[in-house]
C-alpha cells in the first residue's frame, strides 16, 4: 500500500474518533441522563444553594442515656426515604397549620408577600388556592378555631403592626378539586397596639399583652376582640407569651445572651404567678401540652445549652443536644417526646440574639427526644434528602403527628417531613 494512502487512512480514522469522544462526552447536551428509575426520585428541584452558612467551630454536645442514628452522611436512601421529606410551598411563608377531614389531613399556609392562603392533599399532595384576598407584608399569623380562621399580623402604609381576625370560607368540593373559586376574607380588626400574642389549647380565644411606658397588660380575648378580661399586669414589659394547657400561661422574659432569664406559669383563673425558670442567660422556653415539663435553654460559655425540667420532681437535666426550643415541637400524643430540628454545628456566639438577628444561619438536622428515657435519634440528615441545607423553625405536627412540618427560616419556604418514614428504615 501506497504511504500516502496509508497516512491518509490513519488521518481519516483519528478524525473519526475525535468526533465520536467530542460528541459523546464534550457535544453541550449530549451527556448521558440517569436511568429513568433514578429521575424522578425527588419531588422538587435541588433549591436554592445555602450562601450564608457561618464559620463554625463548634459541635453537638454529650448525650444523656443512649444515641442512636438511624441512616448517616454515606447512607444510601430508599426512594421512600427521600419522598419523606417534600417542600411544600416554593414562596416566602407567613404561617402555616394543620386539619383534618374525614378522608385526609391538610396542611394549610399563607403566602408571605400577598396574604393568599392555600391548602395542600396530604395524600396527593394537590395545592388548592382557597382566598384571594391581597394583604400584603405579613409577617406572623395565628391559628384560630382549628385552622378555619387566623389572625393575620402585617404592616400597614405607615410601618404600623395591624392585626386582622377572620374565618376563612370553606370552598365547595375542597378535599376533591384544585378548580376552586378562591373566597374572598371578611373580617374585624383587632387592637393595633398588640406585642405577643399566643392562641388556647382549643384555639378559640388567645391572650395577648400590651404595653404603655411603664405597664404591659395580659388580656384574654374572644376570637373576634369583643370580651376581653384582664388577667395580667407588670412592671415589667418585655415578655413572651404561650398557651400550653387550658388554665396555664407561660410568661419568659424577651431574650438576650447578657440578660438573666425568668419563666413563670400564671394561673388564668386566679392571676397567680408561679416561677418555674430562672436566673438562665439568654434564656427561651418551650412547655409541653400537660405542662409537665419545660424544654428550655440558656446561653452558656457562648453556646447553646438544651436543658429539660420536670415540673413533679423540680428536677432538671441537659438534654445533650446543642439547639434552641423555638426550633422544636413537643408530641400532644406522648408528652415525653419531642423533635427538634438541631444544628449540625454551632459558631461559638451570643445566642439566641445571633440566630434572631439572621446573623447566624443554622444547617440543621432532624432528631428526636426522649425525655423519660433520656435517648436521643437522629431521624433525618436533611441535606442527603433535599441535597440543600436548612434552618428549621416555627415546627409543628399534624394532628395524628405523621408529619413534621417546619419554615426554612433561609428563604421562609414551607416543608414537611413524614415521620411514618422512620417505619421503612
Amino acid at each position: 500500500m501506497p504511504k500516502k494512502v496509508l497516512i491518509l487512512i490513519i488521518a481519516i480514522t483519528l478524525l473519526i474518533i475525535g468526533a465520536v469522544i467530542w460528541y459523546f462526552f464534550f457535544m453541550p447536551g449530549a451527556q448521558p441522563s440517569l436511568p429513568q428509575s433514578d429521575s424522578n426520585i425527588l419531588p422538587f428541584g435541588a433549591g436554592p444553594q445555602n450562601t450564608n452558612t457561618p464559620n463554625t467551630n463548634g459541635g453537638q454536645g454529650g448525650t444523656i442515656g443512649t444515641s442512636t442514628i438511624s441512616g448517616g452522611e454515606n447512607t444510601v436512601m430508599s426512594p421512600e426515604q427521600i419522598l419523606s421529606l417534600r417542600q411544600i410551598s416554593n414562596t416566602p411563608t407567613a404561617g402555616a397549620t394543620t386539619f383534618d377531614t374525614k378522608t385526609a389531613t391538610f396542611i394549610r399556609y399563607v403566602d408571605r408577600a400577598v396574604g393568599h392562603i392555600y391548602d395542600v392533599d396530604t395524600q396527593t399532595w394537590a395545592t388548592i388556592k382557597i382566598s384571594n384576598t391581597t394583604i400584603p407584608k405579613i409577617y406572623d399569623t395565628l391559628w384560630v378555631n382549628n385552622g378555619s380562621g387566623l389572625i393575620m399580623r402585617y404592616l400597614d402604609e405607615t410601618g404600623s403592626i395591624q392585626n386582622f381576625y377572620t374565618d376563612i370560607k370553606k370552598p365547595t368540593n375542597v378535599a376533591t378539586s384544585t378548580n376552586q373559586t378562591p373566597t374572598q376574607l371578611e373580617g374585624v380588626f383587632l387592637p393595633s397596639n398588640i406585642n405577643e400574642m399566643a392562641t388556647s389549647p382549643k384555639t378559640d380565644r388567645f391572650v395577648y399583652f400590651t404595653n404603655t411606658n411603664t405597664n404591659a397588660t395580659g388580656i384574654i380575648s374572644n376570637l373576634d376582640g369583643k370580651k376581653r378580661t384582664p388577667i395580667f399586669s407588670s412592671p415589667f414589659t418585655e415578655w413572651l407569651v404561650s398557651w400550653p394547657k387550658e388554665g396555664i400561661v407561660t410568661l419568659t422574659t424577651k431574650p438576650s445572651s447578657n440578660v438573666v432569664g425568668i419563666m413563670y406559669f400564671l394561673n388564668t383563673i386566679n392571676g397567680n404567678l408561679n416561677k418555674i425558670i430562672g436566673d438562665v442567660p439568654g434564656l427561651t422556653t418551650l412547655t409541653n401540652s400537660d405542662a409537665s415539663k419545660v424544654l428550655y435553654s440558656g446561653n452558656r460559655s457562648n453556646n447553646i445549652e438544651l436543658n429539660i425540667y420536670t415540673i413533679e420532681d423540680d428536677s432538671n437535666r441537659l438534654a445533650g443536644l446543642s439547639t434552641l426550643p423555638e426550633k422544636c415541637v413537643w408530641s400532644k400524643k406522648d408528652t415525653d417526646i419531642v423533635y427538634c430540628g438541631v444544628p449540625k454545628v454551632t459558631p461559638s456566639g451570643s445566642y439566641p440574639d445571633l440566630w434572631y438577628q439572621g446573623v447566624v444561619s443554622f444547617n440543621d438536622d432532624l432528631w428526636k427526644i426522649d425525655t423519660k428515657t433520656g435517648t436521643t435519634e437522629i431521624i433525618a440528615h436533611i441535606k442527603d434528602l433535599s441535597e440543600t441545607e436548612m434552618d428549621v423553625s416555627k415546627p409543628f405536627l399534624t394532628t395524628k403527628e405523621d408529619f413534621f412540618i417546619f419554615i426554612n427560616k433561609k428563604d421562609l419556604t414551607l416543608w414537611s417531613f413524614d415521620l411514618n418514614s422512620l417505619n421503612v428504615r
